[in-house]
């Protein structure tokens, strides 16, 4: 399953920071591939604790981890 079919499928459950997060990702899919949390929580109007909540909540282990599902989604990368 691609993270943006995890984050779609958990969305529903989540709390309006992480809606709105997930929605930033899931547009700007390649931009996030390619930042670190800070950005992607500044650009998404959240916290970076909000992320980590986010990719724990989509059961990655670490931001790193998260990152790479999100390059080989964008990029088709291994």
């Amino acid at each position: 399953m691609s993270v943006s079919e995890k984050i779609l499928l958990n969305s529903q459950d989540c709390s309006n920071k992480l809606k709105l997060l997930g929605k930033y990702i899931v547009d700007n899919l390649f931009e996030a591939a390619m930042t670190n949390a800070p950005t992607i929580a500044r650009s998404a109007g959240v916290s970076k604790a909000t992320v980590t909540r986010f990719v724990h909540m989509l059961g990655f282990n670490s931001f790193a981890d998260f990152q790479h599902a999100l390059r080989v989604e964008a990029l088709g990368d291994k």
